[in-house]
């Protein structure tokens, strides 16, 4: 089912991308928005770091904002499904999650893809 060389950690469904950008993220109760940083995403989840109080089984909205300008923001529903400590201490919490749903890319200048 997997490569042999495959890393163990990363047997997993979908690839994992590294990210590092700025997102923002709001509660189905409404609250928020809140900050954070998306870390890394796949085709099944996210991973961030942010300073909020999130817990497990919360369902957010999450918008991630590429660095570079050749898409439009990623926009997603995520079931929060771990939580554990980070190492940045200005977002000491890393938060990952499932997608539930995730919205049609926009490309930069508004229009749907």
């Amino acid at each position: 089912m997997f490569p042999a060389n495959l890393d163990p950690s990363e047997r997993r469904a979908f690839p994992r991308m590294q990210l590092g950008c700025p997102m923002t993220f709001s509660g189905l109760d409404g609250s928020g928005p809140f900050v954070g940083k998306a870390l890394s995403v796949s085709g099944g989840g996210l991973l961030f770091e942010t300073a909020a109080l999130v817990s497990v089984g919360d369902r957010i909205d999450v918008t991630v904002t590429p660095p570079l300008a050749l898409t439009g923001p990623l926009k997603a529903r995520l079931m929060v499904l771990r939580i554990s400590e980070g190492e940045n201490p200005r977002m000491p919490v890393k938060v990952a999650g499932r997608f539930e749903s995730i919205e049609p890319p926009e490309r930069p200048d508004g229009e749907p893809s």
